[in-house]
C-alpha cells in the first residue's frame, strides 16, 4: 500500500493540542502517491490538512474517496475556543464527508 503521511512532511502543532502535528502542503507528496499508485479508490482517514487536500484532489480528478469520522472534534474545538459553536463546526464537517461515497463511523450503544 501507498500512504502519504505527515512524517514526510514539514508539520506544525494542532493549536492546543501539540500531540497532533498539520502537515505543511501536502498537496504535492499526495499527487506523487496517487500518480504512482493509480488506485481506483482512495481512504481519507483526517479532515486535517492532508484529507483537505486528498479530497480536493480527488474531487477534481472524479476519484472515489471513503471517510471516517471517529472523534469528538466538535466538542474538542469548543471545548478549547469557546466562540466557535459546534454547530459550526458539524456543518463543516457535514461538508467535508458528503462528497465520499461512504464514511465510516463508529457504532455507539
Amino acid at each position: 500500500m501507498h500512504y502519504a503521511t505527515a512524517e514526510n512532511h514539514t508539520t506544525l502543532p494542532l493549536p492546543t493540542y501539540p500531540e497532533i502535528r498539520l502537515a505543511l502542503f501536502p498537496r504535492q507528496t499526495i499527487l506523487d502517491a496517487i500518480d504512482d499508485f493509480l488506485p481506483d479508490a482512495i481512504h481519507i482517514a483526517t479532515e486535517g490538512t492532508m484529507g483537505l487536500s486528498a479530497r480536493a484532489i480527488c474531487l477534481e480528478r472524479g476519484l472515489a474517496f471513503t471517510t471516517s469520522f471517529h472523534t469528538r472534534f466538535p466538542d474538542y474545538v469548543h471545548a478549547r475556543f469557546p466562540f466557535i459553536p459546534e454547530s459550526a463546526v458539524y456543518s463543516a464537517l457535514r461538508t467535508f464527508h458528503a462528497a465520499a461515497s461512504a464514511t465510516m463511523v463508529p457504532r455507539f450503544p
